[in-house]
């Protein structure tokens, strides 16, 4: 029988501590889980883009859209700086894609609020879809449970509201995630 001194044995305990605890950690990166416990909002995001405008094989890629922020769906005329993030990661998302999106933070015809970001009413639709000649609307909201934020993205037909695509994610919420929901 081997016979191991104390520190040879304190140095294998630090060892298989810190193999553990690195292990640990790429679970939390394959579980898309940031350091801090947060969701990677951009990877998500990018998924949930993805998979929508797959699911809409009549889109175009000339087709022009127009992508909101996401309301709270507790307080849908409010949102947050997540539910503008959100929005801002999805049009750039559609955008890698090559579908033409028109950023309406810079129109004229909608009333923007900086704390609560830019929100489509049922009766701006038409309205905007007719001014800049948009096939569809990216809309979407979200509701905040204990540690999760639960998103649901939609793809709007403008001209009749007809939803073509709709996807849903789940956010973890950690420190970085409860700092963008106030």
């Amino acid at each position: 029988m081997v016979r191991v001194g104390r520190w040879t044995r304190l140095i294998l305990i630090a060892l298989l501590s810190t193999a553990l605890l690195s292990g640990c950690q790429q679970i939390r990166t394959n579980l898309g889980l940031g350091s801090s416990g947060d969701s990677n909002v951009g990877r998500e995001v990018e998924r949930s883009m993805r998979r929508m405008m797959r699911a809409a094989p009549s889109l175009e890629r000339d087709h022009v859209l127009i992508v909101t922020s996401f309301a709270n769906v507790d307080a849908l005329g409010r949102s947050s700086r997540l539910g503008r993030m959100l929005g801002q990661h999805s049009a750039a998302s559609i955008t890698r894609r090559g579908f033409n999106v028109v950023e309406i933070l810079l129109s004229d015809t909608l009333y923007i609020d900086p704390k609560q970001g830019e929100f489509l009413l049922t009766r701006d639709v038409a309205r905007l879809a007719s001014r800049y000649e948009a096939d569809a609307v990216v809309v979407g909201t979200y509701t905040v449970a204990h540690d999760i934020v639960y998103v649901t993205s939609k793809l709007v037909r403008s001209s009749d509201a007809l939803v073509l695509a709709a996807d849903n994610f789940e956010l973890s919420i950690g420190p970085n995630m409860r700092r963008l929901l106030h």
